[in-house]
């Protein structure tokens, strides 16, 4: 992916760009979650993710899949987001995206 700042912010263009091309919105997938595992940053990934509902699903038809409410899923989204691990699996599983737990070794 060449422009991070694209990558990292909700952009409407972005979005349009990634529902028309479902190679780069699975690239950007791997993107977002392989960054997340270099630096576990949860903004970068609540952003991405965010971006990724909307390039596949909307915020309406994820509402409707997870069974929880647009104005939840935003406010999960937003810069204060703090999902619980339920809810974080929830559209992790409707988005069609699955995270591995990794034991570190020192």
């Amino acid at each position: 992916m060449r422009n991070k700042i694209a990558l990292t912010d909700f952009n409407e263009s972005f979005v349009r760009r990634l529902r028309k091309n479902p190679k780069e919105l699975q690239e950007y997938k791997k993107y977002i979650l392989s960054e997340f595992e270099k630096d576990q940053n949860k903004e970068l990934l609540l952003k991405g993710l965010k971006t990724i509902a909307m390039a596949t699903e909307g915020m309406s038809n994820l509402a409707k899949k997870t069974k929880f409410s647009r104005r939840n899923l935003y406010k999960v989204f937003s810069d204060e987001g703090n999902p619980t691990l339920d809810t974080f699996f929830e559209i992790m599983k409707s988005l069609n995206l699955k995270m591995k737990i990794k034991i570190l070794r020192h």
